[in-house]
């Protein structure tokens, strides 16, 4: 994850990034969203922070996850709306994170 949220050249592993980032995420959500609050914790404002954290809530959709986790595998369709969301929210991180 911070590879792809602190670094401004990303995009060659945005894809690969999500993909493995939606399996894990569905295995244990509550260490993914401790996870989160580490990140957050290092971009120092609390504007910063809240901007994270409604990010991840937009990327991260619980019904999502209970789907993968109870089937143990993702399926197309759920790959092709999260690879959808993980590239919004890189660059909605990245309008805020990565100035040039």
């Amino acid at each position: 994850i911070q590879e792809v949220i602190f670094n401004p050249i990303i995009w060659d592993r945005l894809e690969p990034s999500g993909m493995a980032l939606l399996p894990l995420a569905a295995i244990d959500v509550q260490k993914f969203i401790g996870l989160v609050s580490v990140i957050s914790q290092q971009l120092g404002s609390d504007d910063k922070q809240q901007r994270m954290h409604q990010a991840f809530e937009r990327l991260i959709k619980p019904q999502v996850l209970a789907k993968v986790a109870a089937e143990g595998r993702e399926g197309r369709m759920v790959r092709i709306q999260f690879k959808n969301n993980f590239d919004a929210f890189v660059r909605d991180i990245h309008s805020f994170l990565i100035v040039k």
